[in-house]
């Protein structure tokens, strides 16, 4: 339980840091909450500055009316836009709002970053979808018994409906897509092996533990809906890459959700040496760099 909860912890942080944004801009715009006594409090603020700028108009001379409203127009509103005499009053008050263009351009550049990047990892992850896709449509149907039968026994054993399972030349380690029912991607090289020994050697046990061991493993990603966790990680990186916290995250999701599926190969029953040594097997065919 310890690695599903942080796991989950991970997960939820990164959304909650894609979320959070945006609540507390509409809290702002309805003025939920706490936001909505500072609205009051400046609707007041501008009504009562009006009331001056009433009065002084009644109370002051025509040529100096003009003027006075002006000046409190500008308080209220911050800008001198409707104000030709006080724009030319305070000429050199006005030189650093023409200078605004500066900071106009660093966030212009900045946004231009963010989009490339959000757009990178965008296109990344629909490649890594449509190559998923792909590799799923071009496997063949297992009819090994053995590989078979133990992915009905880890099925049972974590209590989900098996999942459809593939032979593919395109994958060199079990591989799991995690939707829905699951669908399980075998190498043909290991399948054959396996099947060669079994049949030269009688080693149908040694085989259907083997096997047994690694669907424990694959299986419990369909059993913590990792294809669907997965995805959201993934898409929250692609909305703040900038952010360095939302990649250390990620890393910590991956290496807990992986820690949680070999403790549900544990608890399925799987000797711990046995497992070790199964995953050790699977080592150098570890791809370097893929998203899948």
């Amino acid at each position: 339980r310890r690695p599903t909860t942080k796991a989950c912890v991970s997960l939820w942080t990164m959304v909650a840091a894609l979320a959070l944004p945006f609540l507390s801009a509409g809290a702002r715009q309805f003025g939920w909450g706490v936001f909505a006594a500072g609205v009051v409090v400046k609707s007041a603020e501008i009504q009562e500055a009006r009331q001056v700028s009433t009065s002084l108009h009644q109370q002051t001379p025509i040529h100096q009316s003009a003027e006075s409203s002006v000046n409190v127009d500008w308080i209220i509103s911050g800008t001198v836009e409707e104000s030709p005499s006080l724009a030319l009053q305070n000429e050199t008050q006005d030189q650093p709002l023409a200078q605004s263009p500066a900071p106009s351009s660093a966030s212009t550049f900045a946004m231009t970053i963010w989009l490339v990047l959000s757009g990178t990892l965008f296109l990344r992850l629909l490649m890594s979808v449509w190559q998923a896709r792909r590799w799923m449509r071009d496997a063949d149907p297992s009819d090994d018994e053995t590989v078979n039968a133990a992915v009905r026994a880890a099925a049972n054993g974590l209590g989900i409906v098996a999942p459809r399972v593939s032979i593919s030349d395109k994958v060199r380690l079990p591989t799991v897509f995690a939707f829905g029912r699951g669908v399980l991607l075998l190498p043909r090289e290991s399948v054959s092996i396996d099947s060669n020994a079994e049949n030269a050697d009688a080693g149908r046990s040694i085989t259907y533990e083997r096997w047994f061991a690694v669907f424990c493993h694959e299986l419990g990603h369909v059993r913590r809906h990792d294809g669907r966790n997965r995805l959201t990680v993934e898409m929250v990186l692609a909305f703040l890459p900038w952010q360095p916290l939302v990649w250390l995250l990620r890393r910590e999701f991956l290496r807990h959700a992986e820690e949680a599926c070999d403790d549900w190969a544990i608890a399925s029953g799987v000797n711990p040496l046995d497992y070790a040594t199964v995953l050790a097997e699977f080592i150098p065919s570890v791809p370097r760099c893929s998203l899948g």
